[in-house]
């Protein structure tokens, strides 16, 4: 199965070229050192909308997450029924969040794919959203920095997408 583009955002590539970017343009302020002694960079303000791939072999779910996402303001940009396109759809979109099964057979299950998916796109937050309770699940999830979240529980998943991806420090280059 192919992935599915979502919305009326259709991101061409991962500069967002060919669709509506307003959440992707972060406005920067200077950050000044202790005493006036001058900027040490700039601190990107991130907008609370993200761009989020949703990760389920189950349809139902898959519709259930996008229509509540996209109801909080985000931008789903794409769904994936399994882990190998997740990676590539996160790979072409480099979406702010993944939110992923843990089993999505055949393929790769969702810890598996949140590896790859850092790797790949290490800007990406990713988010365990599962009905398995294994400890060694949350210990390998934990391990890669994903947060893990139980199946059904959209409260914290609306909490864990807004704040998937926090407000960062960049250096200035010098002139």
């Amino acid at each position: 199965m192919s992935a599915t583009r979502l919305g009326r955002s259709q991101h061409a590539d991962a500069s967002g070229a060919g669709g509506d970017n307003r959440h992707t343009i972060p406005r920067q302020t200077p950050v000044f050192r202790p005493g006036g002694t001058g900027t040490v960079g700039v601190m990107t303000h991130v907008s609370p909308h993200r761009r989020v791939v949703v990760a389920d072999n189950d349809p139902a779910v898959v519709e259930l997450l996008v229509t509540d996402l996209r109801a909080e303001g985000h931008d789903v940009v794409a769904a994936a029924s399994g882990g190998e396109e997740a990676l590539e759809v996160c790979a072409r979109t480099q979406p702010d969040v993944l939110v992923v099964d843990y089993r999505m057979p055949p393929g790769p299950n969702g810890i598996e794919t949140a590896a790859s998916v850092i790797e790949a796109c290490p800007d990406t937050s990713v988010v365990l959203y599962t009905n398995y309770r294994a400890a060694d699940i949350r210990i390998r999830a934990k391990a890669l920095g994903v947060a893990v979240l139980t199946k059904g529980n959209l409260r914290s998943l609306r909490r864990a997408v807004a704040a998937a991806r926090p407000v960062r420090l960049e250096p200035t280059r010098p002139a």
